[in-house]
């Protein structure tokens, strides 16, 4: 947050108008919410399905207030679907997020459980037979995850959450829940074999 308050005063001023403004429009109250929360995800860029489980909403909700932000600026759309976040501006929503009580900490804790609970169910479209390890701690999936129609889903959903995958790992561990660091560990590193990588 040092970097945010030692740099350039426009850029705050920048991000506090855009925030201000979008607290006026309707459904102002929601994409706020929204966007504190998403500065606390450490990934680059997220889809539509993650930002529904860490804000705890319906998809179509979701993508309509990720519109919203995208349009004050707030937010950036690099591809259908994926939004990712300005350094500087994901640290203006952190501190906005540290005013959220417990909110915060459980919108964490709900993305993560989608990463592990998806990661799983691509591990298994990829490789379906049972010896092969995905059941890793945790044992019990508390989030339904991201539908996957197939194996050619399951390989375009590691490929885009490619980017993501250290810092969700990193972000599970720095929260101190070992069975989700090592549940998306050991999921995560059977997709990237699979893909080579």
């Amino acid at each position: 947050m040092n970097e945010l308050r030692a740099g350039d005063r426009a850029i705050r001023a920048t991000f506090t108008t855009s925030y201000q403004q979008l607290r006026t429009e309707r459904h102002g109250a929601a994409a706020t919410r929204l966007f504190d929360l998403l500065g606390l995800f450490d990934g680059a860029d997220l889809g539509t399905d993650t930002v529904a489980a860490l804000a705890d909403l319906p998809a179509e909700r979701a993508w309509q207030l990720l519109e919203l932000l995208a349009d004050v600026r707030l937010l950036q759309t690099h591809e259908p679907g994926r939004y990712r976040m300005h350094h500087l501006a994901r640290l203006f929503a952190r501190e906005r997020a540290a005013t959220r009580g417990p909110d915060a900490p459980q919108a964490v804790r709900r993305v993560l459980r989608h990463f592990l609970a998806t990661a799983r169910r691509a591990v298994r479209l990829l490789n379906p037979h049972p010896e092969w390890p995905v059941a890793v701690n945790p044992m019990a999936a508390v989030h339904a995850g991201s539908q996957l129609a197939g194996p050619q889903a399951a390989r375009e959903w590691a490929d885009a959450e490619a980017p993501n995958l250290v810092a969700v790992v990193r972000q599970a561990a720095e929260i101190g829940d070992d069975d989700l660091t090592i549940g998306l560990a050991s999921s995560f590193s059977h997709l990237m074999l699979d893909r080579g990588r």
